[in-house]
């Protein structure tokens, strides 16, 4: 098999196309001696890596060689849900320790991954990492969780946060205990902090529009700048009847924040929701003001605050220009992890995209046999997509339905004689 690599350079195309049809056939121990091949030759893309993990399952193959084919399509997986997809494949074939090493990685790169810390909790605390613990729990202080994300983690990080404390307390660790318990209390500090409360058969819910002009509403919980809307860090149940939420930014930018405090339906008790705003949470220098806010005719308020000394000191143009770029992209981006997620995970979807590679090379070789430039396939139609939101007390679903519209009206042709 090498002799053929070594003696042509084969396309990719014809590789892909090899590969779907040995696939097909249930040739499977064929599709790893192909794909070692490509890739002992310096002949291989990342699809490859891919189809040898599924072909290598299919057939059954030794725990350690199929971990060494996960571990061979690192360099070329690098974003923090492709390695958090190659720590699920290390976890399902039992490779424990390697799958918490990917996890962490996932969880270092983006501070907000739920799942991705919820795997590398449970992991850690199987495999008794108490370091990797004592990271993770720091990292999930840092952050603000909003929802079941907030039930879920923060308190699952609570717990093992104090389980390991108590842990090195009874083992005289006493100067570790007192370090780690400090580097809490550093990550517990947050900027800003918004709470309201309120009582009646009613939903209410806030929109504040921070510095760098981003607004963390509930169709974006989660801004660039940082804020996180939902029930906080300073969320409890309070008592029967009172109903709350909040917003909070852990490294906020300085300047005003403005709080929109809206009713979303039914009544609110007296028309007053109260209002509490904490700055630089958690320090020595830390504010707190309480307001009972009246809601106008249309069931709004409008509350502004000052933050000095936020310690998030990026650019705040920068922060607004990447708001916008993250927003252009948030569907593209989406597309793009689904696609990688099931190109590892579907021996169908694997198998189509095989076949779709094959067809569009296909229109390609046509269309170079014809002396012409290759075919760009165009999606036409209509895009609908729905995000919805449930609030605190689950008694409705909100629903923001979003359409795209793209159609091909017109084809000018250049060139052609």
């Amino acid at each position: 098999m090498d002799t053929l690599f070594t003696a042509n350079n084969i396309p990719d195309d014809v590789i892909s196309e090899t590969v779907k049809s040995l696939m097909l056939t249930g040739k499977y121990r064929a599709v790893v001696d192909l794909l070692y091949a490509a890739i002992r030759n310096d002949q291989s893309t990342p699809w490859m890596y891919a189809a040898l993990n599924l072909a290598l399952e299919m057939d059954q193959a030794p725990i350690k060689e199929r971990e060494r084919a996960i571990l061979s399509s690192a360099p070329y997986l690098t974003s923090p849900g492709e390695r958090f997809e190659l720590g699920r494949l290390l976890e399902r074939i039992g490779s424990d320790k390697r799958a918490l090493q990917f996890y962490y990685e996932s969880c270092m790169m983006a501070p907000q991954f739920a799942e991705a810390y919820r795997n590398a909790i449970r992991l850690a605390h199987n495999l008794n990492d108490e370091k990797v613990m004592k990271e993770l729990t720091v990292g999930i202080a840092s952050q603000s969780w909003s929802g079941l994300e907030m039930e879920e983690i923060w308190k699952r990080g609570s717990n093992l946060a104090n389980g390991l404390i108590v842990k090195m307390r009874e083992e005289n660790r006493n100067a570790e205990a007192d370090k780690y318990e400090a580097a809490l209390r550093d990550a517990l500090r947050c900027d800003c902090v918004v709470r309201f409360e309120y009582t009646g058969d009613a939903e209410v819910d806030i929109a504040v529009k921070e510095p760098a002009n981003t607004i963390c509403w509930f169709g974006s919980p989660r801004t660039y700048a940082g804020g996180v809307l939902g029930k906080n860090r300073l969320y409890s149940a309070g008592q029967q009847g009172i109903k709350n939420g909040g917003y909070a930014c852990p490294i906020a930018f300085s300047g005003t924040y403005e709080v929109l405090v809206e009713r979303v339906w039914g009544n609110v008790t007296t028309n007053r929701v109260s209002v509490t705003v904490f700055t630089h949470y958690g320090t020595d220098r830390m504010t707190k003001e309480t307001k009972y806010v009246p809601l106008d005719e249309n069931g709004q308020a409008l509350i502004r605050f000052e933050l000095v000394d936020g310690r998030r000191t990026a650019s705040i143009d920068e922060a607004e220009l990447a708001a916008l770029l993250e927003e252009a992209n948030r569907v593209r981006y989406a597309g793009q992890v689904t696609q990688s997620l099931h190109r590892m995970q579907s021996r169908d979807v694997l198998v189509d995209t095989l076949v779709a590679n094959t067809q569009e090379a296909d229109l390609r070789r046509q269309a170079q046999a014809r002396n012409e430039s290759p075919l760009l396939l165009v999606p036409s139609g209509t895009v609908i997509g729905a995000p919805s939101s449930i609030p605190g007390n689950r008694q409705v679903i909100r629903v923001s339905p979003e359409a795209g519209f793209q159609s091909i009206r017109n084809a000018v042709e250049y060139g052609k004689r």
